[in-house]
């Protein structure tokens, strides 16, 4: 049976994963995703989102992390979960949400970090955030690689493992690469808007301050329908 909801945070990733221009510069070598001001996935640290389940539906959220564009942590001691982002993942996930990360790692393959450091980030957030998975892409941007956002590549994959239907599914980031990503999936799209010194994305469905918000329409949303 396909479930209906697919959510993905990146937004989530970004706040956690995102350089602040507000840190002081020995804090800002980390990146850190956010809720309340980066994407519940951008700041020093970095986050991931989710997806909502409810009762035999589910539904799935990508999230990623002004400027200049943020970058991702490294090792534990660089991550850092943003105030609020928790309480929005727990608002998605008390709907009945199913939450999905998604991010690009290719700082990995370049060898500025360690695989083992990424993979305990990554657990830290499925052990405190209660994300449902997180899928990540080590490599680099090329033809060989369908994976590495804006390509759907992760989404399509995170979509067959968990029977859901992208096109009723939420990818929620701070960077055109998510965008891309959401809307080739097929995805509604949650652009949240820290005023990078990069790309803008194309045409996202809504533009919104933090995590809490772009929760808050998604929710509204669900009920609707």
């Amino acid at each position: 049976m396909r479930l209906p909801y697919f959510v993905v945070l990146t937004a989530v990733a970004a706040a956690c994963s995102g350089n602040r221009s507000d840190r002081p510069a020995e804090l800002t070598p980390g990146v850190r995703i956010d809720a309340t001001n980066a994407v519940d996935v951008a700041a020093a640290a970095y986050r991931i989102a989710f997806e909502p389940l409810r009762v035999a539906r589910i539904a799935a959220s990508f999230l990623e992390v002004p400027p200049p564009a943020p970058t991702a942590p490294g090792t534990l001691d660089q991550f850092e979960i943003l105030p609020g982002v928790a309480d929005a993942v727990a608002r998605l996930k008390a709907a009945g949400l199913t939450v999905i990360v998604v991010t690009n790692q290719p700082d990995v393959t370049r060898g500025k970090h360690r695989r083992a450091d990424v993979d305990a980030i990554h657990n830290l957030l499925k052990k405190q955030m209660k994300v449902d998975a997180v899928y990540a892409c080590f490599c680099l941007e090329g033809p060989d690689c369908d994976c590495y956002k804006p390509k759907p590549g992760m989404l399509l994959e995170a979509a067959r493992d968990w029977g859901i239907d992208l096109a009723r599914s939420f990818m929620v980031g701070d960077r055109w690469r998510d965008i891309g990503a959401g809307k080739a999936a097929g995805c509604r799209t949650f652009f949240i808007d820290y005023g990078y010194r990069e790309q803008r994305p194309d045409k996202p469905d809504h533009v919104v301050k933090d995590l809490a918000e772009a929760a808050g329409i998604i929710l509204d949303r669900i009920v609707e329908d």
